[in-house]
C-alpha cells in the first residue's frame, strides 16, 4: 500500500492551513492531488520538502523558498569541541604539537566543518597572547590560504616536535626534597583546584615520591618535614613507615586550627621584622653602642719627669 505524504504549506493561519500532496509519492488512483501531475514533480524540491504548492510559487515569485535545514552536530561533537585544549607553543606547554593538531582535526571534523574552513577556524584555538597565536597572527594571507595538509607542515616546522626525555628516579628526589610550604600558604585554597593548599601540597609530595619510587618506604620523610611550617610540625611527626600513611597524617589536619597557628606564626614573624627594622635604625645603633660601653676612672696622668 503506498503511503501518504501531508506537506503543510506553512503559510496559511493554523485554522486555514491547507494540505498538499507531493506527486510522487501516492498513486493517482488512491487520491486525488487538486493538480495535475506531471514529469517535473521531484519530491526532493521545495514544493514538496516544505509543502508549498506550485502555482503559488509560479504566482507569487516573491515567496522566499527556505533553505535546507544544515545537519546538526551531536552532543557527543559539542563535547569534544568544549573539551579541544588551547595550544600556545610555550616551552612550559606540555602538549605535543602533532598530538595537538591531530586533535584538533578530530575536532573540525566531528563538527562537519569543511577541510578547506580548517586553517581560518584554527585561531580559534590558540591560547591568547601566546608564542602560537602571535606566529598564527603574522601569517601571511597566502600561507593562510593553503590547504590543510600543506599548512601542517608550516606548523610542524615552526613548532617540531620534540621527544621529551625520561625523568630518572633521582631527579624526582632531588625535587621532593627541595619543597616547601610557607604559613601564608597554608591559610590559603589552592588556586586552579580549591581545596585546602596543604592537600594540594601532599598531593605534590606523594606524585614525586612516586616518582623517586620511594612510596612504600620512608625515605626523605624526615628531610620533608623539617622542611615543613612550624604549625604543621605541631600537629603531624616523622615517624611514618611510609608515603601513603605520611601524606594522609598531613591530609587529616583539621584546617581551621591549621589556620589559627598559622595566624599566629605569620603575626610572630611580622612582630620579628618590625624590631629587627627598628634595631637598624641610625639612633638606635648609636643607642645600643652606648650602652654596651663600660665606663671606668680614666688613667692616672703620667708623673712629672722634671719634678
Amino acid at each position: 500500500m503506498n503511503s501518504v505524504i501531508l506537506c503543510s504549506t506553512g503559510l496559511e493561519n493554523p485554522a486555514q492551513r491547507k494540505q498538499s500532496v507531493c506527486s510522487k509519492t501516492i498513486s493517482p488512483e488512491l487520491v486525488d492531488t487538486g493538480f495535475e501531475s506531471t514529469d517535473d514533480d521531484d519530491p526532493s524540491s521545495p514544493e514538496c520538502l516544505y509543502g508549498i504548492e506550485p502555482n503559488l510559487l509560479q504566482d507569487n515569485p516573491s515567496v522566499p523558498v527556505p533553505e535546507p535545514m544544515k545537519s546538526i552536530p551531536s552532543m557527543a561533537a559539542k563535547e569534544t569541541f568544549m573539551l579541544m585544549k588551547n595550544f600556545s607553543g610555550d616551552l612550559t606547554d606540555s602538549t605535543h604539537p602533532s598530538t595537538w593538531l591531530r586533535e584538533l582535526q578530530k575536532t573540525f571534523m566531528a563538527m562537519g566543518i569543511p577541510e578547506k574552513d580548517y586553517v581560518a577556524k584554527m585561531g580559534m584555538f590558540l591560547e591568547e597572547d601566546s608564542i602560537a597565536e602571535e606566529w598564527y597572527t603574522n601569517l601571511s594571507a597566502a600561507d593562510k590560504a593553503k590547504s590543510w595538509e600543506d599548512f601542517c607542515l608550516l606548523f610542524h616546522t615552526e613548532f617540531p616536535s620534540q621527544k621529551k626525555e625520561k625523568k630518572e628516579p633521582k631527579a624526582y628526589l632531588e625535587e621532593l626534597e627541595e619543597m616547601h610550604i610557607t604559613h601564608e600558604q597554608l591559610l590559603t585554597r589552592h588556586e586552579g583546584t580549591q581545596v585546602p593548599y596543604h592537600r594540594w601540597f601532599t598531593d605534590c609530595l606523594l606524585a614525586l615520591a612516586k616518582g623517586a619510587t620511594i612510596e612504600t618506604t620512608k625515605e626523605a620523610i624526615g628531610t620533608t618535614w623539617k622542611n615543613l611550617p612550624y604549625a604543621l610540625k605541631k600537629s603531624v611527626n616523622d615517624n611514618h613507615s611510609n608515603w601513603g600513611l605520611f601524606m594522609k597524617a598531613i591530609e587529616g589536619v583539621d584546617w581551621a586550627m591549621l589556620k589559627v597557628e598559622a595566624e599566629y606564626a605569620v603575626d610572630m614573624q611580622k612582630t620579628k621584622e618590625r624590631v629587627e627594622a627598628l634595631q637598624a635604625t641610625p639612633r638606635t645603633k648609636l643607642a645600643n653602642s652606648l650602652a654596651l660601653t663600660r665606663l671606668g676612672e680614666p688613667p692616672s696622668p703620667t708623673p712629672n719627669q722634671f719634678r
